[in-house]
């Protein structure tokens, strides 16, 4: 039995290791924990709700995510895509 319990935590060491070695393949991505896909810090494009939609577009293509983070303080209001500007600047230039 104890045996069959190594194996199993060898099986397991293995698998987070080829996981660490390999993050692009098949594997290497169903073992990735979110910790190390996400975006935190000074990387999370945010703006406040009063930001205009110009400085937006600007902090979303400068952090290059394509989506910002609404924040009140440290407090999370809301996300933007990148589609959600895109469709407010194309019905504008419609109206124009």
């Amino acid at each position: 039995m104890r045996s069959r319990c190594r194996w199993q935590e060898n099986a397991a060491s293995r698998k987070r290791t080829f996981a660490d070695l390999h993050p692009g393949g098949k594997l290497g991505k169903k073992l990735a924990k979110v910790e190390s896909l996400m975006h935190s810090g000074d990387a999370v494009p945010r703006v406040s709700g009063k930001t205009k939609m110009t400085d937006v577009i600007y902090e979303m293509s400068r952090k290059k995510l394509g989506i910002t983070t609404v924040v009140e303080g440290e407090k999370l209001v809301g996300v933007i895509s990148d589609g959600g500007p895109a469709s407010v600047c194309s019905s504008a230039k419609v109206r124009t």
